[in-house]
């Protein structure tokens, strides 16, 4: 997914994000792994509120557990972090 094209409701890339997770089927495609640039949650301060990571929490998490999207893989944050389950806000 691009960070850096619009992610709200009713974009060309919701629209067409949401139609690829409507029509995945899990007997054939078990695991959905999804990739972009900005984390949606991230340790570092200065970052908590760029706008890209906001969007994307504000936007696209809810069809990540709305779908059941397995792993989500991002950048951008020059550490490494990993984390135990996170939806919405909480582990």
């Amino acid at each position: 997914l691009s960070a850096y094209s619009s992610m709200e409701p009713g974009s060309k890339q919701y629209v067409w994000f949401q139609s690829v997770l409507q029509t995945v089927d899990r007997s054939v495609t078990p695991w959905v792994l999804v990739t972009m640039h900005t984390p949606i949650y991230n340790t570092f301060d200065k970052h908590h509120h760029d706008l890209q990571i906001v969007a994307a929490r504000d936007h696209l998490e809810p069809l990540f557990v709305e779908y059941h999207v397995n792993v989500v893989f991002t950048g951008h944050i020059h550490a490494y972090q990993r984390t135990a389950n996170v939806a919405l806000g909480e582990l």
